[in-house]
């Protein structure tokens, strides 16, 4: 048996007639269609995966030309950060920035918050959500540093016959 492109794709047709017809759908054959087309992509992504370390391994031989695109294997490096080395450099800074120049005073007040305002802008945009474990730890009030915005609504589902 030999699999074509052509194969694979036929489940878009299956797929565009689901979203035709979707408007129209009884409540159960959503829920089963919309199972199957979960399970679908579940299932082509892993295939996408295998045939990608496939190819991979095909070209850790040599880079291979298909029409105009060349395929090459490159090194996949994984970055870390030394966040104790932050850390130190930032209370460095900040100790440096709460310092009075003409009186020689050290403000702690303003160490503490230049120190929280860097590291803020390090690792923390307006957007990105609160450790709330952290936040509890703290003993910081939830509700009063927390919005809550109305984006829309979304289907939530609860199985009644599942072990807890």
């Amino acid at each position: 048996m030999s699999i074509t492109a052509a194969d694979i794709l036929a489940a878009l047709d299956v797929l565009f007639q689901a979203q035709e017809e979707s408007d129209d759908m009884s409540f159960d054959l959503a829920i089963e269609l919309r199972a199957a087309s979960r399970e679908l992509a579940r299932q082509a992504k892993k295939t996408a995966d295998m045939l990608e370390m496939e190819m991979l391994r095909q070209v850790e031989d040599g880079p291979k030309m298909v029409g105009t695109v060349n395929y090459f294997a490159v090194n996949d490096n994984k970055t870390t950060w030394d966040h104790d080395r932050i850390e130190s450099d930032v209370v460095a800074r900040a100790k440096e920035a709460a310092l009075d120049r003409q009186t020689g005073e050290f403000v702690a007040d303003e160490a503490a918050r230049q120190a929280a305002d860097m590291m803020r802008q390090i690792y923390v945009s307006p957007s990105t959500t609160a450790k709330m474990g952290a936040l509890s730890d703290l003993g910081v009030d939830i509700p009063t540093v927390r919005q809550r915005e109305r984006k829309g609504r979304k289907l939530h589902e609860v199985d009644t016959q599942a072990e807890d």
